[in-house]
């Protein structure tokens, strides 16, 4: 790791140990540029800022540096590794994440905790859709987020919930609610069980489709706390048929994932128009 290396590399006998001879120079060069790989890659991963922006500074020094001392192609080593780590901060998601967390300073620890959830699960570094999306749903309270199957727009979603259900102020009779439609059951127990695993904790997590049954007394209906209801489009339908001024009343958010399936009998032009994002 680079920890690891930084440790050796800063250690007494370092040379010896790794039998280099070499520039006293060049190896304090090595030395610092690993430590701010090093610390730059712990900011990147525990959302740790107190030391980011030194360490961000001495590399790009060290990169200019290496154009002015070092070889062609070790100074282009040096140059790409500066702007990777450029770029990698950038796209971090506890940008976005501190961002949102200025709607409500009480709730900054618990968001850290789900960036930090989402580096462990490799999602910590963001998409440039991703990016895009998340500063909409910072500056807006209403888009269509457009991108191929597999680019994150998960991730923008569960933040969406966050800012409506977590963030905001809650209104004084009732505990915010949201719809999350989906076009097919499978894909709704796929959405519920990893709302579950990231968000459980901080709402009320249930799923209507099939053959689930549901009434007027649920708990998600009639409890206290922010409430998140995976449901199909017939469910949806349905739940708005008969309880549709409840569900109005809480209603903080209305997520309609694979929107072009959610079409009932489209003519031509309006297939058409979705398949355009018109």
């Amino acid at each position: 790791t680079t920890r690891d290396a930084g440790q050796l590399l800063s250690s007494e006998n370092a040379s010896d140990r790794i039998g280099a001879d070499i520039d006293p120079v060049a190896w304090l060069f090595t030395v610092e540029l690993v430590r701010s790989l090093g610390l730059i890659a712990a900011t990147l991963r525990t959302g740790n800022m107190s030391r980011f922006e030194q360490a961000r500074k001495k590399l790009a020094a060290l990169a200019e540096m290496a154009l002015r001392t070092l070889s062609e192609d070790a100074a282009l080593v040096v140059y790409l590794l500066q702007q990777v780590a450029e770029g990698y901060a950038r796209a971090s998601l506890y940008g976005p994440i501190r961002t949102l967390a200025e709607m409500n300073p009480e709730k900054e620890a618990r968001l850290l905790d789900f960036a930090r959830d989402q580096f462990g699960r490799g999602r910590g570094v963001l998409w440039s859709s991703q990016l895009l999306g998340l500063k909409r749903l910072v500056d807006e309270s209403s888009f269509a987020l457009c991108t191929p199957t597999g680019s994150g727009k998960t991730l923008v979603a569960n933040l969406a919930l966050v800012k409506e259900l977590l963030l905001k102020p809650a209104a004084p009779l009732f505990a915010p609610l949201a719809l999350y439609i989906v076009p097919s059951r499978a894909l709704a127990g796929e959405v519920e069980t990893k709302l579950r695993s990231e968000l459980g904790q901080d709402m009320i997590v249930t799923a209507l489709y099939g053959g689930a049954d549901w009434g007027i007394t649920d708990f998600w209906l009639t409890g206290d706390e922010p409430a998140v209801v995976v449901v199909t489009v017939e469910k949806a339908e349905a739940l708005l048929r008969y309880l549709g001024p409840q569900l109005i009343a809480r209603l903080s958010l209305l997520v309609i994932d694979e929107a072009h399936q959610v079409v009932p009998d489209a003519k031509g032009q309006t297939i058409e128009r979705f398949a355009e994002h018109g």
